[in-house]
């Protein structure tokens, strides 16, 4: 599962039974930083939440924006389609670098050295 390999997922893991799988998420923006050595993905994820905090329960939340950071990004191949949803897989490579394959709306691969959850913001469907 992909928070394995996702530094700082406790939120998500507190707010789903089982991490919701990363397949058909909006990819609301992608952030290539740093003369391509870091990229941000925002990611909307849909999945019914399973414990949603009392705060967001009050705005009437039902989804979640996460915001992921991959640094020290490396063989970065990207193009884009037309569709609305991707899916990502985030695996660890044998050397210990991570790999993200995205296919969908935006079809991309990259190895990064480490990942990290910066934020995850509710909003309404």
């Amino acid at each position: 599962m992909w928070t394995e390999y996702v530094d700082n997922t406790y939120f998500i893991r507190e707010m789903y039974n089982e991490a919701p799988k990363l397949n058909n998420v909006v990819i609301e923006k992608m952030d290539i930083i740093n003369y391509g050595r870091e990229v941000r993905l925002y990611l909307k994820i849909e999945d019914i939440i399973d414990n949603i905090p009392a705060k967001w329960k009050k705005m009437g939340y039902d989804a979640v924006i996460i915001e992921i950071a991959f640094y020290d990004v490396c063989e970065l191949d990207m193009r884009t389609d037309y569709a609305r949803t991707s899916t990502i897989s985030i695996d660890k490579l044998n050397n210990d670098s991570i790999r993200i394959a995205i296919t969908g709306g935006i079809n991309a691969m990259f190895s990064a050295s480490a990942a990290y959850m910066q934020k995850a913001e509710g909003y309404k469907k």
